[in-house]
Order: C-alpha cells, then sequence, then structure tokens
C-alpha cells in the first residue's frame, strides 16, 4: 500500500507542476497582449516586449507628443477603428529582420477592416522604414492641410489595402503594393518599388520614378506628371495613363511589354528611348502634340495611334511587325527618319479627311526602295475616299534611323522578369541573345545564385528562397543592368 500511495503522490506532483506551467504560459500570452484605445498626452514607447497593441478604440495623440513604436511591434486595429496623429508625432522605424506591423484584427481580415493612420495636423518621422500596412482603407492618409507626410517611406509593403498610402508628397524607395485597390495616390519620388495586382498601382503621381515594376494593375500608373525612368511595365490593362508630362518630365529608357494598352498619352508628353514589346491592343496612343523618340515598337495591335489632335513629333523609332505600325489622324505631324516595317496590315494608316502636308511623313525607311511597293502598305485617301491622300516622298535610303533611333547595345541590355513578386520561380526575358553572367543577390549583398549564360534568349529560375528583396544582374562584355524582385511564400 505504501508503494502505492507513493506512486499515487509522484502523479499528484507532477500534475499540479504540469498545471502550473500552463497557467504561466497562458498569463505570459496574455501578458504580453496590450489594449490601447483613447488618448496619447504624454510621450510614449510602444515597446516589443508588449506587443501586440490592440487598438479596441481609436487612439488620438494629442498636440506635441510623440508615440514611438519599437522595431518588431505589431498593432492591430478593431473594425472601424484608427489611430490620429492630432498635431503630434508619430515616430515608426523597423529593421530589417524586425517589421513594424499595421493591420486588422479580425479573425477574417478583409480590406477596409480598420481606417488608417491619419495625421490631421500632425507628423509622421522623417524616415518611415520596414513598416507593413495591411487591411486598411486608407493606410496613411493626410487628413487635413496642416501637418506634414514623412519625406521618405522606406522599405514598407502595403497590401489588402483599399489605398495603401493618401498623402500628396512623400517619396517612397524599395516599397511594394500589392492587391490594394489603389497602392497609393500622390508621391513625388517613387524608387525600386514594385506594384502589382492592384486595381490601380499609382495615381497623381509628381517628380520622379524610377527602377520600378510595374506588373499586372487594372492601370498601372495613372495621371501622371512625373519622370518616368528605366522602369518594367508588364501585363497590366493599361501601363501607364494619362501622361502630359512635358520635356521637364519624360517617359525614358522603360520596357513597356504584354499590356493590353502600353501608354496612353494627352498633351506635350515625351516618350523616348523604350521598348514597347507584345502590347495587345496599342503600343502608345495619344491625343495629339507628343514627341515620340527613339523607341522600338513592335508586335502589338497597332504601334502608334496618334489621334487628330496638336502637331506631334516621331522621329527615329523603329515600327516593326505590329498589325498597324501607325495610325495618324493629323495632316502636319512631323513623321521622319523612322523605320517602319513589316507591318502585317499596313505599315501607316491615315484617318484624316485633308491630304498631308508635303512635310508630312519624308525620309522615312520602309524596307524597300521602290514608293509603288511602299504605297501599298499605306492606308488613305486611295483605298477609303472619305480620306486624304499622304505625302511620303522621298523615301530614305540611307537609313537615318540609326543615327537617332535606339542603339542595339541598348536593346541586347533590356531584359524582363515575371510575375514578380514570385514565390521564387520566375522567367527571365532578353531582348536579345546575351552571353554572360546571371547573379542573384539579397538585401545584404550576399550572392545567393549565379549562372554563366551563353546564348540565353530566356532563362527560367525556381529556387527556395527566404521571403524578401533581391536584386539580379546580367553582366556582359557590354555593360550589367540590375533589377530588383520580391519574394513571397
Amino acid at each position: 500500500m505504501a508503494k502505492t500511495w507513493i506512486l499515487t503522490e509522484r502523479k499528484c506532483i507532477m500534475k499540479k507542476k504540469l498545471l502550473t506551467a500552463i497557467t504561466i504560459f497562458l498569463c505570459s500570452l496574455l501578458q504580453s497582449q496590450t489594449n490601447v484605445s483613447g488618448g496619447i498626452y504624454a510621450n510614449t514607447i510602444w515597446t516589443k516586449a508588449n506587443s501586440p497593441y490592440i487598438v479596441t478604440v481609436t487612439v488620438v495623440v494629442f498636440p506635441g507628443i510623440t508615440l514611438t513604436i519599437e522595431p518588431g511591434v505589431t498593432v492591430k486595429f478593431n473594425n472601424n477603428q484608427y489611430m490620429e496623429i492630432r498635431q503630434g508625432h508619430l515616430i515608426a522605424r523597423g529593421k530589417i529582420n524586425d517589421s513594424i506591423i499595421f493591420t486588422s484584427n479580425a479573425a477574417v481580415p478583409a480590406k477596409g477592416n480598420w481606417k488608417g493612420i491619419y495625421l490631421n495636423g500632425g507628423t509622421l518621422d522623417s524616415l518611415v522604414n520596414y513598416c507593413n500596412f495591411r487591411y486598411a482603407d486608407r493606410a496613411l492618409y493626410l487628413q487635413s492641410s496642416v501637418g506634414s507626410a514623412p519625406s521618405m517611406i522606406k522599405n514598407s509593403s502595403f497590401i489588402y489595402n483599399n489605398y495603401g498610402s493618401y498623402f500628396g508628397s512623400p517619396g517612397f524607395d524599395s516599397c511594394t503594393f500589392i492587391n490594394n485597390t489603389n497602392g497609393l495616390l500622390g508621391s513625388n519620388y517613387l524608387n525600386y518599388c514594385v506594384f502589382s495586382k492592384n486595381g490601380t498601382g499609382a495615381t497623381t503621381c509628381a517628380g520622379i520614378i524610377q527602377n520600378c515594376i510595374i506588373n499586372n494593375n487594372g492601370t498601372g500608373i495613372d495621371g501622371i506628371s512625373a519622370s518616368i525612368k528605366k522602369c518594367t511595365v508588364r501585363d497590366n490593362q493599361i501601363g501607364l495613363r494619362g501622361i502630359s508630362n512635358g520635356s521637364a518630365y519624360p517617359i525614358d529608357s522603360c520596357i513597356i511589354s504584354h499590356n493590353r494598352e502600353g501608354i496612353f498619352a494627352t498633351n506635350y508628353a515625351i516618350i523616348k528611348n523604350n521598348i514597347l514589346d507584345s502590347n495587345k491592343l496599342i503600343g502608345i496612343q495619344t491625343t495629339g502634340g507628343n514627341s515620340i523618340i527613339n523607341n522600338l515598337i513592335r508586335y502589338s495591335g497597332i504601334g502608334i495611334d496618334e489621334g487628330a489632335g496638336n502637331p506631334g513629333l516621331i522621329i527615329g523609332n523603329t515600327i516593326e511587325y505590329d498589325s498597324i505600325g501607325l495610325s495618324v489622324g493629323i495632316p502636319n505631324d512631323e513623321i521622319h527618319c523612322n523605320k517602319i516595317c513589316n507591318n502585317i496590315s499596313y505599315n501607316l494608316r491615315y484617318t484624316g479627311n485633308f491630304n498631308t502636308t508635303s512635310g508630312f511623313c519624308s525620309n522615312n525607311y520602309w524596307c524597300t526602295t521602290d514608293s509603288a511597293s511602299t504605297a501599298v502598305k499605306i492606308f488613305d485617301g486611295y483605298d477609303n475616299t472619305t480620306l486624304g491622300l499622304v505625302k511620303f516622298m522621298p523615301l530614305d535610303n540611307t537609313q537615318c534611323y540609326l543615327s537617332v533611333g535606339i542603339k542595339e547595345f541598348e536593346r541586347d541590355r533590356a531584359f524582363t522578369l515575371f510575375p514578380n513578386p514570385s514565390a521564387g520561380a520566375f522567367t527571365i526575358e532578353f531582348g536579345a541573345i546575351l552571353s554572360g553572367q546571371f547573379i542573384l543577390t539579397n538585401a545584404m549583398g550576399e550572392t545567393t545564385y549565379s549562372e554563366q549564360l551563353i546564348d540565353a534568349k530566356q532563362m527560367e529560375i525556381n529556387l527556395d528562397l527566404t521571403p524578401g528583396i533581391y536584386f539580379m544582374k546580367v553582366e556582359t562584355v557590354n555593360g550589367s543592368l540590375s533589377k530588383k524582385i520580391i519574394i513571397q511564400k
């Protein structure tokens, strides 16, 4: 009996210890959650140790007060709640491996669950870094004309929001905007950003947009008065729309491919040195008055569709292998030193009802030295009596487009990669057959993969990569070109 009693006592002791351990664990979980609501009246720090913070009722940072959020903190908002920075200050600087998360507290979160972070006469830190915003109506919102947005938002992501950012002035560097109804409204600087699977990637932008990847959106970028340089615009319904940049803000050295419509420009845009490839309906559509210079335009429904607005300048372009190369409706455009060849239906379609001027379309290279052969591929009043006649002589037999157009070296260097973001499997397409070295590095600059290229036009990559930002470089004897890719599981 004594042995039995001892065993039973030991079991009881073990059970008590187990229950105590479970109780301590559950208590620690409860203690790590911090509910917050109402006003913040003194300088406050939200610490990682007390994360997550649950905003049960709207939080207001009062005038002159600073709220600092440490790296690694998660802030969750109950439905329809928000944070108001009322003439106060919010500091939010995460780290590369310890980001700050703002998200919904719903069991099954959805766009617009919480309202956002409102600047009502208040300010964000001049540098918002490594912050992630999910499921908000307007994740960052400048609510009043008083106060200011941050000067730069870096390394941050905006996913599943109605609006990721609703500001008028901040810059974004190395940020991602994915699956938002609208990625952002208003920015003066975008660099190495990714816009993917949004209704509209970005709208009402000014300043500079460069090195960005814009893919799989309804509209990639809309309503632009900005310089757009070295961007990849691919697989959107409309790549770039509402462009009216003027000479100070050109669309320059971009790859715009596989969109339903590549570029829609209003008056006075400068579109130069771009590659427009395989855009289903139209490569470039304009309402007139634009300068389209030194572009490679191919494999589209219509290469350039120039409307009947103000006279435009089309010079130094290669327009080939489209269904219709160039469609023009105004008789006094200046169309010179282009290569317009090998388009399926017509090299040139004229839709105006007045005869063109003698300098309208002269000195272009049509891949033939015979005027009769050239005329066969021009649609005008000879094909439809309601239209005017096109004067296209003299022909360019010296191929002057080569002296002003995109150099072959620049075409060779161009490459696109998709899908981006990716789970680790993606395809790279080069502008021409290349030999050299392909190198993939992580955000710390460490090489994670490399491969020798020998006469490659396309390569497929499938790697098990840790989620994050990676950079791809293709090095050839003529130079190198880099692009950024986002890895998400």
